[in-house]
């Protein structure tokens, strides 16, 4: 009768049996899977030797000091008090404590807050408050004239010169031009003469 091994229980044939194949198949099937244990086990081993060696490797003096020293990565103390205060500000009392609905108004400067009219921004007084010059708006080249003043530069050499050509006796819009001063003028109508 067959007797087996300790630690794997491999059958181990007694000296008068013949040879079975099958009891011999088993055995290496056993075999093998047991290599292939500590195949597995080695690869593990290395894997995590590897990983100690990495681990315990010390980085360069140069590349430790261009890693702290760069501002880029790291938050300095300015930036931590610059982010403090911007959060205290945005934590700040902007707006009334109350508000819970602002909407447009129909007077300049309001907000209805709650529904109520509250004034949030009051414009400055006086003629000229924002100092606006004529330079400013692009009025630096005109004539400061009177309306007067400019009736009586209108000539009719001064209209052919303005447009650069002479119009015809009429300009199919029922504008007839003459030089000399008409019987009627429509209602409304001033002859400025020429």
């Amino acid at each position: 009768m067959a007797t087996y091994t300790i630690y794997k229980g491999l059958e181990k044939p007694v000296s008068t049996e013949r040879y079975n194949i099958g009891v011999a198949n088993k055995n290496c099937d056993v075999i093998d899977a047991e290599l292939h244990k500590l195949d597995l086990k080695n690869e593990s081993q290395d894997s995590l030797l590897a990983t100690k060696e990495a681990l315990s490797a010390k980085a360069n003096q140069t590349a430790l000091d261009a890693h702290t020293g760069s501002t880029a990565i790291h938050v300095t103390t300015s930036d931590k008090e610059n982010w403090n205060a911007a959060k205290a500000h945005a934590d700040s009392a902007h707006a009334r404590p109350d508000a819970v609905k602002a909407e447009a108004s129909e007077v300049n400067g309001n907000l209805l807050i709650n529904g109520i009219e509250t004034t949030v921004y009051t414009h400055p007084a006086g003629a000229n408050p924002h100092n606006v010059s004529k330079e400013d708006i692009g009025l630096s080249n005109v004539e400061n004239k009177n309306s007067a003043a400019i009736r009586g530069e209108l000539t009719k050499e001064n209209v052919i010169a303005a447009l650069g050509y002479t119009p015809s006796v009429t300009d199919g819009g029922g504008i007839s031009y003459s030089d000399s001063e008409p019987a009627a003028l429509s209602t409304g109508m001033t002859w400025i003469g020429n």
